[in-house]
C-alpha cells in the first residue's frame, strides 16, 4: 500500500480533481476494476500508475469508517514532506465527501457475491505462433490461444495464477457459450429487477 502511494510524487491538485470526478465509493467492489483502471487512463496516466492511482483511492475508501491506522501509516512514510501533505489532502476530502454507508453496503455485497467461490482479479488472451521446423525449413506454423489470470479467495488473500492454453476453435467455441450464458443470466436479472427494483446489486 505505501509503495503504491510513491505514485502521489506525479501528480498535483489539479489531476487530483480530474481523479475525484471518475473514481467514487463503487471502487471498493474491486480495485482493479477494467471500467475504474480505464478511467484513469483516460485521464493521462500509464497502466502501471493507474494500477497505484486505483490501489491507493481503494484504500482511501476503504479507510472511510477506520481512518486513524492509515492516517498513522501516511504520517509514517518517508516520502517528501509535500508528497506526504498531498496524500494526506486528498485522504480527508474523500473523509469529508464519501459515503461511510455506501462503502459499508458494498463491502458487504461484495462479501456475499464472493463467498464460497474464487474471484478473478486479471484475465487476458494472447495468440501464440509456434513453428514446426523439417530440415531448416519452416513448415507449418501452429496457432494456440494462450490464456492467464489471477484468482483469489478474498482481497486479503494471495492471488494464485492459471495459465492455460486452448486451440483456435476451442477457444472461440468458449467465447460463444459464454456470450450465450451472459444474454441468460442478463434476462434473469432484469427478471429480478422488475420484481425487487434497485434493490438488486449486479454491478
Amino acid at each position: 500500500m505505501i509503495e503504491s502511494m510513491k505514485v502521489f510524487s506525479i501528480l498535483d491538485e489539479r489531476k487530483i480533481s480530474m481523479l475525484m470526478d471518475v473514481i467514487d465509493e463503487s471502487i471498493v467492489k474491486n480495485p482493479s476494476h477494467d471500467r475504474v483502471l480505464e478511467s484513469i487512463r483516460d485521464v493521462g496516466f500509464t497502466q502501471v500508475q493507474a494500477n497505484d492511482i486505483a490501489e491507493c483511492f481503494f484504500n482511501f475508501y476503504s479507510a472511510l469508517r477506520h481512518p486513524d491506522k492509515l492516517k498513522e501509516q501516511i504520517s509514517n512514510t518517508d516520502m517528501k514532506a509535500e508528497v506526504k501533505q498531498l496524500i494526506t489532502e486528498t485522504f480527508e476530502q474523500i473523509l469529508e465527501e464519501g459515503d461511510k454507508d455506501m462503502v459499508a453496503m458494498m463491502e458487504e455485497a461484495e462479501g456475499l457475491a464472493m463467498f464460497g467461490h474464487n474471484h478473478l482479479h486479471e484475465f487476458s488472451a494472447v495468440s501464440e505462433f509456434r513453428p514446426i521446423i523439417d530440415n531448416h525449413k519452416l513448415q507449418k506454423m501452429v496457432v494456440s490461444v494462450v490464456v492467464a489470470g489471477r484468482v483469489y479467495e478474498s482481497n486479503s488473500s494471495p492471488p494464485t495464477l492459471i495459465n492455460f492454453q486452448m486451440r483456435l476453435g476451442e477457444f472461440e467455441n468458449l467465447v460463444h457459450m459464454l456470450d450465450k450464458r451472459l444474454d441468460h443470466i442478463k434476462m434473469e436479472v432484469r427478471t429480478l429487477e422488475e420484481k425487487l427494483g434497485e434493490d438488486i446489486v449486479s454491478t
